[in-house]
Order: C-alpha cells, then sequence, then structure tokens
C-alpha cells in the first residue's frame, strides 16, 4: 500500500474517533542525556547488584502491586544496562544492601494549553511536557582503594505538540475512554537513561583497581520507608553486615 493510502486510512480513522468523542492528537520528540562513546569506556566484567527504591502508592495494594512494579522496573533496568555492556542483578529482597539503587519519578509540566486543545478537539495547538527522573546512588572503591558514595541523577523530557493537521504524522491520540501512544514516547528516554548509567558505571568501574565494595564494605539501600506508608528519603548507606562495626 502506497504512503498515501497510509495516511488517508489515518486520518479517516482519527476523524470517525472524534466524531464520537473528544480527543487529542499530535506528535512528540524526546530529549534524554547524551551516551558516551563506547569505545573509550573500559569494559565491566563483574556482574553489579542493584535494588530500586519505589515511592508507595496508595492505589495499589502493598503486598503485591509493589513487588509486581519493583520486578518489572528492575528488569526494565537490567535489559538496558545489559546493551550498555553492563551486567547487574536486582537484589531477592526490596531494601537489601546492594552495589547501586535506582529511583524512578514522573511529572507533569504546565497543562493549561494541552486543556484547552482537548476541549477544541486540537484545533487549537497545544503543549505538555512530561519529565521522567533517575535518582541512582552507587558505592564504590577508586583505584586506591578509598571508598566514595556517587549520587548521580539522569532525566529526560517528552515533548507533546497537540494540534490537528500532525494527524498525518501522529505519536499519539487521546480519547476520553482510551488511547495510543508511538513506542518513542511510551519509552520516554527511559531506555537512554539507563544506558548513560551503564556508561558512567562502566567509566567508575572498570578502571585498572577500581571495584565494587566486598562483603563486609559498606553499601547502599533503599529507605525501609519505602516498604510504609511515608514518602521515600535520600538513600542512606549501610553495612552489608550490620554486626560488624
Amino acid at each position: 500500500m502506497r504512503p498515501v493510502q497510509h495516511a488517508r486510512i489515518r486520518i479517516a480513522l482519527v476523524l470517525s474517533t472524534m466524531a464520537l468523542a473528544s480527543c487529542v492528537v499530535g506528535t512528540g520528540y524526546v530529549s534524554a542525556p547524551p551516551r558516551l562513546p563506547s569505545n573509550t569506556l573500559p569494559a565491566l566484567r563483574q556482574t553489579l547488584s542493584f535494588d530500586v527504591c519505589l515511592a508507595p502508592d496508595p492505589k495499589l495494594d502493598r503486598l503485591h502491586d509493589e513487588g509486581a512494579r519493583r520486578a518489572a522496573l528492575g528488569e526494565r533496568v537490567k535489559r538496558s544496562l545489559s546493551r550498555a555492556g553492563v551486567s547487574a542483578e536486582l537484589t531477592a529482597a526490596p531494601g537489601s544492601p546492594a552495589d547501586f539503587t535506582v529511583m524512578l519519578r514522573d511529572d507533569l509540566g504546565p497543562m493549561w494549553s494541552f486543556v484547552v486543545s482537548l476541549v477544541t478537539l486540537s484545533v487549537v495547538p497545544g503543549y505538555a511536557t512530561e519529565r521522567q527522573t533517575l535518582d541512582v546512588d552507587l558505592a564504590w572503591l577508586d583505584a586506591a582503594q578509598v571508598e566514595k558514595t556517587d549520587h548521580l541523577q539522569y532525566q529526560s523530557r517528552t515533548h507533546l505538540i497537540i494540534w490537528l493537521p500532525l494527524m498525518v504524522s501522529m505519536d499519539f491520540i487521546l480519547v476520553v475512554s482510551d488511547g495510543w501512544e508511538s513506542p518513542k514516547l511510551e519509552d520516554g528516554g527511559f531506555r537512554q537513561m539507563v544506558e548513560r548509567l551503564g556508561d558512567d558505571l562502566r567509566a567508575r568501574l572498570g578502571r585498572d583497581g577500581a571495584e565494587v565494595p566486598e562483603l563486609g564494605r559498606r553499601a547502599v539501600a533503599c529507605p525501609a520507608v519505602t516498604a510504609a506508608t511515608e514518602p521515600p528519603e535520600e538513600n542512606r548507606r549501610l553495612d552489608r553486615h550490620p554486626d560488624r562495626s
């Protein structure tokens, strides 16, 4: 089927949907931290351990859904790190000491123009921004065996442009009860953020003499409040073996 026919079918689908319910349609682009040149980074042969810190969500069942959210996000982190040349495994139990921890936060920018576009069926252009922030705490030893803890932060932005003429190259459509978005918007720069984390891990830990702490040394862990009802605070450092001084 020729591209012109594809465009006509897409326009017909959008117009028929808009005839039934209010919707917005538009395109978008994603900005994320740039990758480091792979050929300048040393190989990382050791497998790292990491934990996922979750902010409690009162809409979800803590005993079941938080475990599923942690496992799902942990798998996404693991896959993206693997593509960056880093082998990592999620800790078996939440709150366990690990070589590094990750926390993902989402927030929206001002939505007033998005709302205006919604009520005008995308005739009036609108704009919105979605942000993803990845906070990482890392424990490691440099080549001189000096113990260090780094806080790394990465942010991606998804810029949404809402306007009816953009239906011919749309990346998303939102209706009252359903919606669709392209894979790039669905990812929202998450993969590139984690791959950049992988670059930074290789840059720190791949050098001669650098390593993660051995058992008995200090590590990082998610705060215990992530399993309670209070919002998480800054990650803390603790001993892998609390009974040791």
